[in-house]
């Protein structure tokens, strides 16, 4: 069983929150296509978004996820920059659920994930 978590913007409105996080996960079946994600698109399907704060708090979380020691799917969204300068939007995550930390890079994700309030 999986969950993805989008962390988004909170300087969008709730349905802009779920749009974004709808170009996340298009984004991640085209770039980081697993096993784990499909297995997440045809069973599972949950997704919880998350006030990830504004565009440099979104590109500190991905740079987080980009690093080797990242084993699940993420993804990120940015705007164009005639719609919105470039602004990052929207970063996701899938995890196992339930998700218990094995690693220093687990622990710091559980971490995130808990400190992120529900997006409004």
């Amino acid at each position: 069983m999986y969950r993805l978590y989008s962390f988004t913007n909170y300087y969008l409105s709730s349905i802009q929150k779920g749009i974004q996080t709808a170009h996340v996960i298009a984004d991640m079946l085209v770039y980081h296509e697993t096993l784990d994600l499909i297995d997440w698109v045809n069973f599972y399907k949950t997704i919880i978004v998350l006030n990830g704060g504004n565009s440099a708090a979104l590109e500190d979380i991905a740079s987080m996820l980009i690093k080797p020691e990242n084993r699940f799917a993420w993804g990120i969204f940015r705007e164009d920059f005639d719609s919105l300068a470039g602004a990052t939007t929207a970063v996701g995550v899938l995890v196992p659920e339930p998700f218990v930390p094995t690693t220093d890079f687990e622990t710091r994700l559980a971490e995130l994930i808990a400190r992120c309030p529900l997006a409004v």
